[in-house]
């Protein structure tokens, strides 16, 4: 019965495998979900704060992500004056671990590639600010770079001096800093400079500690005074470093100066 059925409906039989086989290679099944991948973290940092810097001078920010054991899963760092921030910054950090971080953004204003944290030094505000990577698009973060001192708190100049000619013998070596005026503010003294064949024995490093008020165009001239009269004239041997900006309460580092 059913085989005089087939041949009688061949063709309807015929029709309704190959309906059945479409069918079932058109079967929809769900899609495997989205694993989640590293991402990239945009921080946008503003700036309106005291600090000055002199011309194409630059400190580096840091970018530390700590996880939630308290570890540091990523430290990055970027140049920046107060003058790029001033409009706002976009930093970039590349392909970061999905997961929930503390981050933390400090300026290194001391040149120290550390972070004590010394209480000038500014930072990004919230401090901490919680960054969740979830692993499935940008992240973007926006930051306020806030100062940690006064406007009327007194800065610092520090730097090395340094000297390889020619001249030898016993003398003192000052170390002044002059206003834009020409003006003395601090001098220091050497008092037993000592010097060996041409030079002297080992760089002089110098400091005018939190003494100085902010402002710009301050220059430090260093001269060995070879002639021993204590002036910075045509016999001593000398140079100057400028132009330099104080922030307030903040250091002005690397001025170091090789005499000539």
């Amino acid at each position: 019965m059913i085989k005089r059925l087939y041949k009688t409906n061949k063709f309807f039989w015929t029709i309704l495998f190959f309906l059945f086989l479409f069918a079932s290679c058109n079967k929809k099944f769900p899609p495997e979900p989205q694993q989640p991948r590293s991402q990239d973290v945009e921080i946008t940092l503003t700036y309106s704060g005291t600090a000055i810097c002199a011309p194409f001078v630059t400190h580096r920010i840091y970018f530390e992500f700590v996880d939630k054991n308290g570890e540091t899963n990523r430290l990055m760092n970027y140049d920046a004056s107060p003058d790029q921030l001033k409009n706002s910054k976009t930093f970039t950090i590349w392909g970061q671990a999905p997961g929930i971080y503390n981050l933390y953004v400090w300026w290194d204003w001391d040149d120290d590639n550390i972070w004590g944290p010394a209480s000038y030094e500014q930072i990004g505000q919230p401090y901490p600010t919680i960054v969740n990577v979830e692993g499935y698009g940008t992240v973007k973060v926006n930051l306020q770079i806030v100062d940690r001192t006064l406007p009327s708190d007194l800065g610092r100049i520090e730097g090395t001096i340094t000297y390889s000619g020619s001249y030898t013998g016993f003398h003192h070596l000052y170390v002044t800093l002059q206003d834009f005026n020409y003006k003395t503010i601090a001098e220091s003294k050497v008092t037993n400079p000592i010097t060996t064949g041409t030079q002297m024995d080992k760089p002089y490093h110098y400091i005018f500690s939190w003494c100085i008020p902010p402002g710009t165009y301050y220059r430090v001239v260093a001269y060995w005074d070879v002639n021993n009269n204590g002036k910075y004239d045509v016999d001593p041997i000398g140079d100057y470093a400028g132009i330099i900006c104080i922030s307030p309460g903040l250091p002005t580092v690397g001025l170091d100066i090789k005499l000539k």
